[in-house]
């Protein structure tokens, strides 16, 4: 009786620590606070590059630099980003742009898919809130 009590409170233990690491890694999360590693992205934000990348073109469509007004309204919206981990989704790569964001001393390179999946470190996150990369090429037109 003792035996089975004791695997019962294990198997329940190990389930909840299961739950809780599965919640983390695939909840909801800020894009800018968990994946820009300055800490005044605001102020060290240097450049956002959009490029449109296929089988057939790797083509720089957007640009802007610091000084430029269209820089701080991409900001704001890569701010309002939220991305979430994702488990059985891939990013298609034949209709996909490449996001570049140079802040401080370092540039994170994003593929984007116009569906709002991204491939950040190795992992395929999605776009749950916050502007498409499409609307992003509007505000830098």
């Amino acid at each position: 009786m003792l035996a089975r009590r004791m695997v019962l409170a294990t198997g329940i233990i190990v389930l909840g620590v299961i739950g809780v690491v599965g919640y983390s890694t695939y909840s909801e999360r800020k894009f800018v606070d968990t994946f820009i590693t300055e800490e005044h992205f605001d102020e060290r934000l240097n450049r956002v590059t959009i490029w449109e990348t296929n089988s057939h073109l790797n083509e720089s469509i957007a640009i802007a630099k610091q000084h430029d007004e269209r820089l701080e309204k991409v900001r704001a919206a890569l701010e309002d980003w939220h991305v979430r981990k994702t488990f059985f989704k891939n990013m298609d790569y034949e209709e996909a742009y490449q996001l570049d964001i140079s802040y401080g001393e370092d540039t994170l390179t994003i593929p984007i898919s116009s569906d709002g999946l991204m491939n950040i470190q190795g992992h395929t996150y999605e776009l749950v809130n916050g502007p498409q990369i499409e609307e992003l090429l509007v505000i830098l037109e």
